[in-house]
This record gives C-alpha cells, structure tokens and sequence, in this order.
C-alpha cells in the first residue's frame, strides 16, 4: 500500500500546475452559476450567454479531462518499446490500483471539494447534495473511462488522439448508415429504450474495463483492439434491434399505490387523428389526440400523466409507442388550479355584472349571425381537474397505416396525483430572494408595457402590463430523468414547481403558462437555474359601452405563489380507445 500510494503521490506532484488549471476551469463554473442564480437585472441575451460560458466550461472540462488522463497513463505506459516501470519491482495491479487511485482524487474528491461550497450556498441537505454527488461522479466517470481505455493501449499523444478520431469516425458512421438503410426507425416505449441503453452501456463499460485490466498484465494491443471493435459492431445492433424489456420487471408496481388511487376510475372522453394540413403530403405527418377523465380524487390532490404506452394492431403490424410530444391540450394548470386555489384559500372569482351582461349580449348577437357555428361550452374547473389529453406523434412511423376494418387500440397511461405545497408568495415588485430549503426564488426584475390590442366585441382595448423577470433555483433532476426528457418520452414537467399570478381581492389565480412561460433553463453540478418571465395584464371592464381600467393601483394587489407538488400516489389504468375518429 505504501508503494501504491508513492506512486501516486509522485503522480500527483508532478500533475499539480495542471490540476491548479482543472480547478480553476470547476471554480468559474461554479461562479457562473452563481451569477446566474444572482440574477440582477437578466434578461434573455445575458442569460444565454452565461449558459453558453457554461457549456463552453463543460468542453473545456472534457478537454482538460482527456488530456491529463492522457498524460498520466503515458507517464508509465502499458505499450510501447521503453515501458521503464517493468524493470523495477512493481506489478502491473499495482500500477494500475496506483492510477486509478490518482485518478480517482483528481476527478473525483476534487470536482466534490469544488462543488460542495456550491451546494451548501443553494441551501441543499444531504440528499440534495448526495444526489448531486452521484450525478458529478456519474458524469466524471463517463468522461474518464473512455480516456482511460484508449490511453492503456497508446504510448503517446499522436496515437492517444487517433484513436479518439477514429472512435468518434465509427460513431458517426454508424449512425449515418442507420439513418440512410433505416429511415424511420421504430418508435420504442420508454422501458424498452431503457433497456437498449442500459445493455448498451454496460457492454461499452465491460469492454473498456476488460481493455485496462488486460493492458496492466500484458504488452500486446491486438486482443485489446479486437474487444473494442466488438464493442463497436454490438452496441449499434443493441441500439437498434434489441427487443427485451427487462425493466418493467424490476420496477415497482404502479398499478395502484394507495386505497385512494385504487377508488380512481379512467374513461376514455375522445380520441381522433388529426393530419397536418401544411403539408404537402397529407398522409404523411400524423397525431393521435386523446382526451382521457379520471374519476373521482380528493380535492386537494391534482392529477399529473408520467408515462404511455400505445399497442395498436394495423395492417403494417402492431405499433407500439409512447407519448413523445409532452403536449397537452388540457394544459397542466387546469388540473392543478382547484387544488392551488384550496390550498391559497381563495375565494370564488369576482366578475364585473356590466362586462358579464355585454359580453352575454355580443355571445347571443354572435350566435344569431352566425348560427351554424358550434359553440363549446366552458367545462367546469372540477371537471377539468380531471381531464388530461395527450398527443402521440405519428409521423415518426412512415410505415403505419390505419387498418381498412375498425380496431380497438389500447392505452396503458401512469398517472401520478401530487399535493401543492405552497414555498413562497411574494408581491409583484418585490425583489429580494426568497429561499425554502434548496429552492429559491427572485424577481430579478420588473419593467411596464402598454399594448393596443385588436378590437375586442366591436370595441378597441388599450391595456398597461408589468413584465417580471423571474430566477428560480431548485435541484437537478437525476441523468437518467435528464435522459428520459432528452428522448421525449413522458412529460418531463409532470409534478415540477409552477408559478401562479394571484389577484386575492378578485379571487383570481392565473397558471404561470402561457403568461408565465419558461424561457431558459442552465444546469450547473446539480443545480437547475430557471429564467423565466411573468406577464400580467392590467384587468379592463365595460363600463358605458368602453373598455376601461378596473382600478388605479391594479399591480399593487398583484403577487406570485410558487407551488410545488408532493407525490401523494400514483396509478396506472388500461384503456381501449374504440374507433378512433380522422380528421383533416
């Protein structure tokens, strides 16, 4: 162990100047993020910014990575004519035990050391920051072992840098040919995509690991070149053809997790293919809307879809699918404003009676010019807290085609309920930050806005508004949900922290989108940092046939709940979705 830990105390002596670099590179990151979460006076344009400094950060991290990965195998090289290290009385095992150990302080300890100060100042407890911890060490392992493994088998630089050159040449051509001989590649459920990525790692990982086992005990790079080009020809068949799913075995039932979702029934309320009318090939761009009503829950718990799984039969065979659109035409806000409101203690909304009655009169004047038009009538806010409609995208499965006989396709959907908790509220035009445990948020900034809109009801309306610009900080989601939300499979939003504008002497809660948009999210170690902007419009009423202001001093009763949602339970249901209705 003494000979071990010479060797790396040597190996860290030397690579000292270069890991004072490495550090430096990890600290202005980290100040970068503290800039962000600062967020005076941020806009969109300095924001972006920052997150590319980020990213740029991040590449000159891999960078630096490879580089003294690189430099520290070569020091006492596995291959090559002048392997010095074989001469004196040291193993090949503790060589290796020796590097890695050094490799471990440097890209491990040191990114933790760095980054803990970081998490402390965002208020994280310990299992924000191990979680935190797992993901950095999970993204240092990624970048090292694949350095590692193409180091053992180079005795230089040159060499070290081919190798990269030609591993990432195998890549893209890779996935040049399966884009060329398969157009449209099958679209997979999550589990099943989980499964190829999860057997495609661990080959990956296995082959790298066998390479750098073998090369401390032997010279010869021929068996070592062998194990990596098979690893190269199997991961892209895995990819692309594997058909087990060995996930959903292993994860937890969800069919039901309480005697409360056990009591939820799930109907189907419409379900339609609608066809992209600005193409130029109608059949060719699809989506399946379906509108799904869940029975009843308590009041105080909203409704969130996670995951769905499509199975229908066509004449191309069976398609089997997922919700890849994280769309909803019920947009989450209508099945969480009940709850929010409850748990506000709002009263019911307030509604002018002359703006009601004008607006009464232009519907009925309406409906008489124009007396073929369907009106849809307004759904009640309960009966919207149970609604939710997804979008599949067809189009992705050149090959689908609807059968010429009716079917009766089914949708596996998981829904999860989530109780709102309330972290903060605060006015308008506040701007100091406000921190709950590892969630804070800021109005960075408020500026005014006049707008003439177009003639609403016959009549012209003029209207003032205050832009909040809004920075929120929470922690980052795991890599593994980083990389289900990068596929697209499932809402990526479906029980996160959401802003409301309340205005509680009119009883009114507006959901933080559209109005509230999210404009840009950076990760920084664990850290998500959101920028986002409020928009609140200066309430108008009819009064003598004009739209004017309902009050001096509007904004001043204006302020900005933000909720997040506990997971109170979760189900699963299976429903067929009969006929289903084209529409073009």
């Amino acid at each position: 162990m003494n000979l071990t830990w010479h060797i790396t105390k040597k190996d860290l002596t030397r690579f000292r100047l270069p890991l004072a670099g490495y550090a430096l590179v990890l600290i202005a990151r980290v100040f970068l993020g503290v800039a962000l979460r600062a967020g005076g006076g941020t806009d969109a344009a300095s924001f972006s910014r920052v997150r590319m400094y980020l990213l740029l950060g991040v590449g000159l991290q891999a960078l630096i990575t490879y580089a003294l990965v690189a430099v520290l195998m070569h020091e006492d090289a596995t291959v090559g004519t002048q392997v010095f290290w074989r001469t004196r009385p040291i193993s090949g095992a503790r060589l290796l035990g020796s590097k890695l150990l050094t490799l471990a302080l440097m890209f491990g300890v040191l990114p933790l050391l760095v980054d803990l100060g970081w998490w402390l100042s965002c208020g994280f407890g310990p299992a924000e920051i191990g979680a935190a911890a797992r993901d950095v060490l999970l993204w240092q392992a990624a970048l090292v072992l694949p350095a590692l493994g193409l180091a053992v088998i180079s005795d230089n630089a040159g060499r070290f840098f081919t190798l990269i050159v030609v591993g990432v040449g195998l890549a893209a051509f890779t996935g040049l040919m399966r884009i060329a001989y398969f157009p449209s590649p099958e679209t997979v459920t999550w589990n099943l995509l989980q499964s190829r990525l999860w057997v495609a790692l661990a080959i990956t990982a296995a082959g790298l690991v066998a390479v750098i086992a073998r090369q401390a005990r032997a010279r010869s790079v021929s068996p070592a070149y062998a194990i990596l080009g098979a690893v190269a020809a199997v991961v892209p068949l895995i990819l692309g053809g594997w058909n087990l799913d060995f996930v959903s075995p292993w994860q937890e039932k969800t069919d039901d997790s309480s005697a409360v979702t056990r009591a939820i029934s799930l109907s189907l309320s419409a379900a339609e293919i609608q066809y992209d009318r600005e193409t130029d090939q109608p059949n060719s761009a699809r989506w399946l809307y379906v509108t799904l009503k869940a029975g009843d829950f308590p009041p105080d718990l909203a409704l969130a879809p996670l995951t769905a799984d499509l199975v229908w039969s066509a004449r191309s065979g069976v398609l089997r699918t997922s919700d890849a659109s994280i769309d909803y035409i019920n947009y989450l806000g209508y099945n969480r404003q009940e709850p929010v409101r409850r748990l506000l203690g709002l009263s019911a909304t307030r509604v002018d009676a002359e703006t009601q009655r004008w607006q009464e009169a232009m519907a009925a004047e309406r409906q008489r010019r124009f007396p073929k038009i369907k009106r849809t009538p307004s759904r009640p806010p309960e009966e919207l807290r149970r609604l939710a409609t997804l979008r599949f995208a067809l189009r992705g499965t050149a090959k689908f085609e609807p059968p010429s006989t009716p079917t009766h396709p089914e949708l596996t959907v998981e829904f999860a309920l989530g109780r709102p908790c309330l972290l903060a509220e605060l006015p308008l035009a506040a701007t100091g930050r406000i921190t709950r445990g590892p969630f804070s948020m800021r109005v960075a900034d408020v500026e005014n806005y006049k707008y003439n809109a177009p003639k609403r009801d016959g009549l012209p309306v003029e209207f003032e508004g205050r832009r909040a610009v809004l920075v929120e900080t929470q922690p980052a989601d795991s890599m593994l949900i980083s990389a289900r939300n990068l596929f697209r499979v499932g809402p990526a939003d479906a029980l996160s922290p959401d802003v409301w504008l309340l205005t509680r002497d009119q009883g009114e809660a507006i959901w933080g989108w559209p109005t509230n948009r999210t404009a840009l999210i950076s990760y920084v170690d664990g850290v998500q940092i959101t920028w986002r902007t409020a928009v609140v419009q200066e309430p108008r009423v009819i009064r003598d046939g004009h739209w004017t202001p309902f009050r001096a001093g509007w904004d001043r009763q204006v302020t900005l709940a933000f909720v997040r949602y506990e997971p109170a339970g979760w189900f699963r249901r299976t429903v067929s979705l009969g006929e289903v209705d084209e529409s073009r």
